[in-house]
C-alpha cells in the first residue's frame, strides 16, 4: 500500500505543472516578430506604445523557441485581477545577454495598478538588475544581500506571495533575493490584491528576454489539487 501511495503522490507532483497555472503566457502562439503591444492581454504602462516582441530563444527554455525581448525603455505590463486572498507563486524564466544595453531593467509586480499618470498605483515588488554592481537586489525589501546576476543564461525569477499574511519573498535562480510586506495598508494608494506584472527595460536596458512566466496557487495547494485529482480518478 505504501508503494501505491508513493506512486500516486508522485503521479500528482507530475501533474502539478500542467494543471496549476492560474494564468501563464510561453509566448508559443504567438507569431515570430509579432509587437506585443495591446495582444495577449499585454500593453504598455498606461496604455503607452511599447515595442517588445515576441523573438527566438538563444538558448531555447522549458517550453518551445519563443520569448519576448525587450527593447531599450520598453515598460510592458500584463494586468491581474480576482487574486485577494491566498498564496501564490510567481515564476519567470530571464535571459540576460552580456551584449545587453543599458545600466539596468526591472522585474515588477503590483498591488494596484490603474491606467493614467495621477491614478493610483501600488509597488510590491521591485526586482532590480543593475549592470554596474552586476547584483540582483530587491528595491521593496530592507534585506539586500545581492545575488550575482548570471548572463548568456536562462534564470528563474520566483516571487512567493501571501496576500493573508502581508509577504512577498523574491528568489532569482533559487537563491534569496529579499523580503518585504506584499502592500502598505496604510497607504491609500495600496491594496491587498496581486494587480500587475511589469517588466521594465529602464534606462536603455534593451535585448532582455523572458520565457515561461506563471501564476500558481503555492506548491502545497497544488499538490493536494493534484492528489485530489488523482484519487477521484481511481474511484
Amino acid at each position: 500500500m505504501k508503494h501505491v501511495m508513493s506512486a500516486v503522490a508522485l503521479l500528482a507532483l507530475m501533474a502539478v505543472p500542467a494543471m496549476g497555472a492560474l494564468w501563464s503566457d510561453d509566448f508559443q502562439s504567438y507569431a515570430k516578430d509579432t509587437v506585443l503591444d495591446g495582444v495577449g492581454g499585454w500593453d504598455g504602462w498606461d496604455a503607452g506604445g511599447v515595442n517588445a516582441a515576441v523573438k527566438m530563444d538563444p538558448k531555447p527554455s522549458s517550453v518551445g523557441d519563443k520569448m519576448v525581448e525587450m527593447t531599450a525603455n520598453d515598460d510592458l505590463v500584463q494586468q491581474y485581477s480576482g487574486y485577494t486572498s491566498g498564496k501564490y507563486v510567481f515564476t519567470a524564466m530571464q535571459y540576460i545577454p552580456s551584449s545587453h544595453t543599458g545600466t539596468q531593467t526591472y522585474f515588477i509586480m503590483m498591488n494596484n495598478y490603474n491606467i493614467g499618470g495621477s491614478a493610483p498605483k501600488g509597488w510590491s515588488v521591485q526586482m532590480k538588475f543593475d549592470y554596474a554592481t552586476n547584483l540582483v537586489t530587491d528595491d521593496e525589501s530592507s534585506d539586500k544581500p545581492g545575488v550575482p546576476i548570471a548572463y548568456d543564461q536562462w534564470k528563474q525569477i520566483k516571487v512567493a506571495i501571501d496576500l493573508d499574511a502581508n509577504t512577498q519573498t523574491t528568489y532569482y535562480g533559487g537563491a534569496y533575493v529579499g523580503t518585504a510586506d506584499w502592500y502598505n495598508p496604510s497607504d491609500a494608494n495600496h491594496v491587498k490584491s496581486i494587480a500587475a506584472l511589469d517588466l521594465w527595460a529602464d534606462s536603455g536596458g534593451a535585448g532582455v528576454g523572458y520565457d515561461d512566466i506563471r501564476l500558481l496557487p503555492e506548491p502545497a495547494t497544488l499538490c493536494l489539487l493534484a492528489l485530489g485529482g488523482l484519487f477521484l480518478r481511481r474511484r
